[in-house]
């Protein structure tokens, strides 16, 4: 078995257990977005997986080193009756670890995730009035997964920022009439794309780049949203890697 230095010693004392999927098939969504299916003996059948549940998923190096990197992907999809886990990697360029392996994974090969400090979500008390659900294509796991948790009798709107020019083609679990893309240029962009309506009741929901949080959150809180009302965080940084890298045998 892989060694993983400090952080995957730290996990096993914790008690989290490595599960270790098959590749059963790729699907190339977009040109840039690529859903790999994992199929499992075991692990399904005990995980709880709740929406915008995430893994820990553990690359090789690009070059072919001794390195294991270590990144966070929501669960794009379970069918537990087959027993097969989904992840959807956003394929980017320069690619870090994860998108090598994405770009050249291919039916058979193995992947081993972690199931170790994700969250579960539960619909809020009272009842929203409303999800404003806020991403871009890293997002759109946790979102999609949101939106098929949600009651039908809550509305749902969805502000995207398309990076490239196919993230549009993307599929969506929501109605397209509730989903607005929009060309992000600068950080405040999607601060700025969202509407100044009457927003009481509703909640917040975003993952977005790093740069963007900040003025997003702002833009909500003027709107209105409490801190009850919403969750943003940063689900990726523009240029720079999000998660551990470990030396075997460190």
């Amino acid at each position: 078995m892989t060694k993983r230095g400090l952080g995957g010693a730290i996990l096993k004392l914790l008690g989290a257990k490595d599960q270790v999927g098959r590749v059963v098939a790729v699907h190339d969504l977009t040109a840039h977005y690529r859903r790999v299916d994992l199929k499992f003996d075991s692990f399904l059948a005990t995980a709880e997986l709740s929406p915008t549940a995430w893994v820990r998923a553990w690359f090789p190096s690009p070059d072919g080193g001794d390195q294991v990197y270590q990144r966070a992907y929501t669960v794009a999809a379970v069918d537990h009756q087959q027993g097969i886990l989904s992840l959807e990697f956003v394929l980017h360029e320069p690619a870090g670890p994860a998108s090598t392996w994405a770009r050249r994974v291919q039916v058979g090969q193995e992947l081993a995730l972690t199931q170790f400090g994700s969250s579960k979500w539960q619909l809020p008390s009272p009842t929203p009035q409303g999800y404003l659900l806020i991403g871009d294509a890293a997002a759109v796991p946790a979102l999609n997964s949101l939106v098929r948790a949600l009651p039908p009798t809550i509305p749902t709107r969805l502000l995207l920022a398309a990076y490239r020019s196919d993230d549009q083609a993307i599929p969506v679990a929501a109605p397209a009439e509730t989903v607005t893309w929009i060309r992000p240029t600068r950080p405040v962009s999607l601060a700025a794309a969202v509407e100044e309506v009457d927003w009481t009741g509703w909640h917040a929901w975003a993952a977005v780049e790093g740069a963007a949080l900040r003025p997003l959150r702002s833009r909500l809180k003027e709107l209105g949203f409490t801190r009850d009302q919403l969750r943003a965080q940063a689900y990726w940084l523009s240029g720079r890697a999000m998660g551990t890298t470990h030396r075997p045998g460190r």
